[in-house]
């Protein structure tokens, strides 16, 4: 992510706080929307508590600031922040003696219905926490099943690929809640797609009944800023998982992912203007290679590259890691 905002004084986060500036070259600054973890839950319309545990048992949140005014309001199970250019969607459903992908495709019509008319018509990133991932064999895994809902209301909202948002999905180990966030702008984005692996939207069948929709990243060429968000990535290559059971080379591999992405079409931190330190999300399923994982992360992107990590289970059992930006 790089961006011509002003000082990086003014986004010197707070002890276990990440600050995310969604383009603004005012030094006027509104919260738009939090993301908390492992912080005592607070009910509000601009912030989730999602249901993945910090590694070390610290508390992290990640801040999301804009220069315009914000508003918030609340629509049946939806909760809406907005500023002048982006919104965001969030759901809580709770899955106990539900079928995930009814559940899913619900909870994704819900909210590309409300979304249809309003400002903000273009999805850009979302993220999706549900518990147990990986339970179930072959289709009836949670987690391919969890795809045919959010395809089933990708279709009927007449969204198809490659217009599919960049996107996470990590399983948690608390509670039934089905968590979704999604960030729509009013700008349209550009998606990008890895040279290095096969689009997701075109993964072969082996794989689950139909193919997982979400792109590889997701660009917004704003007035004040480049926004480059990049969807949770793992050590896939082509579409085949690679290294299982290896962490180290998970690790390598997923950084080779996440390189390639950024490097292309001459994407990085400096090519257009001054940057801020880029920020990562890591997922882990315990804490093996943790300390390896985050000087990793700066050898490949820099030292001032600003790192959490989350226990949480990958939407592959065999991987052990993921990696989002």
């Amino acid at each position: 992510m790089s961006s011509t905002l002003p000082d990086n004084r003014h986004y010197v986060a707070a002890e276990k706080q990440l600050i995310v500036p969604l383009g603004s070259d005012t030094e006027s600054l509104h919260e738009l929307f939090r993301f908390r973890f492992g912080t005592p839950a607070i009910q509000d319309t601009a912030s989730i508590n999602v249901k993945l545990t910090p590694a070390a048992n610290q508390s992290v949140e990640t801040v999301w600031l804009t220069g315009s005014s914000v508003k918030t309001r609340q629509s049946g199970s939806l909760q809406f922040a907005e500023c002048d250019d982006f919104q965001f969607v969030t759901c809580n459903i709770d899955l106990s003696n539900k079928d995930i992908s009814t559940a899913v495709e619900a909870a994704y019509s819900e909210i590309l219905t409300a979304t249809a008319t309003n400002h903000y018509p273009n999805a850009v990133r979302a993220w999706n926490y549900f518990p147990e991932i990986n339970r179930g064999a072959g289709d009836l895994e949670s987690y391919r099943q969890f795809t045919v809902g959010r395809a089933d209301a990708f279709k009927k909202a007449g969204i198809s690929a490659p217009n599919v948002p960049a996107a996470t999905t990590i399983g948690t180990r608390t509670d039934q809640l089905l968590q979704i966030i999604m960030l729509f702008s009013k700008t349209s984005a550009t998606n990008i797609e890895n040279e290095r692996q096969t689009s997701a939207y075109h993964y072969p069948r082996e794989y689950g009944p139909v193919s997982p929709a979400f792109s590889r990243a997701s660009l917004i060429k704003h007035a004040t800023a480049n926004l480059l968000f990049v969807s949770g990535t793992a050590s896939i290559v082509g579409s085949e998982s690679q290294h299982s059971g290896d962490f180290d080379k998970q690790l390598q591999e997923t950084l080779a992912n996440l390189q390639a992405l950024v490097s292309k079409n001459g994407l990085n931190r400096h090519s257009h203007c001054r940057s801020i330190s880029p920020l990562f999300t890591v997922y882990i399923r315990n804490d093996v290679g943790l300390k390896a994982t985050e000087s990793s992360i700066r050898e490949t992107f820099g030292m001032d590259s600003r790192i959490f990590c989350l226990h949480g289970d990958i939407c592959r059992s065999e991987l052990l890691i993921e990696i989002e930006g």
